[in-house]
């Protein structure tokens, strides 16, 4: 009975884990160009198109892309601390940086790490 028991609870979490990437997906639809962002239905990550953010072979946040990450970030991190379930799964939130092939791949592995602190220092600043 205890197996039982234990199994039971076991699958009431996993469901609610599962249901973690439903309720992003559903806070990015609601969101101005939810349409273009990405997101992965089984594991939630979410993948902002560089254009949202930056100019092209830019490293810093365009005013459009500030305001976007001001209504994304309050409404993503709800989700994911919403419940104790979803903060316990949630190792931890990763920041990339992403570039167009062009030009070489030093340069664009600089650009990438700059966009990708870029975001997290804006994340994390006082403006936010």
């Amino acid at each position: 009975l205890l197996f039982i028991t234990v199994m039971v609870q076991l699958k009431q979490v996993e469901d609610r884990i599962n249901e973690l990437p439903n309720q992003v997906i559903e806070v990015i639809r609601g969101l101005p160009r939810g349409n273009q962002i990405k997101t992965d239905s089984k594991t939630g990550d979410v993948s902002i198109p560089d254009a949202i953010l930056f100019d092209k072979g830019s490293a810093e946040l365009k005013p459009q892309g500030k305001e976007f990450l001001k209504l994304f970030i309050p409404k993503y991190t709800d989700v994911i601390f919403s419940n104790s379930t979803f903060e316990d799964s949630v190792i931890r939130v990763i920041v990339e940086g992403q570039t167009s092939s062009q030009g070489g791949d030093q340069y664009n592995m600089d650009l990438s790490f700059k966009r990708s602190l870029s975001v997290y220092n804006y994340i994390f600043s006082k403006e936010l």
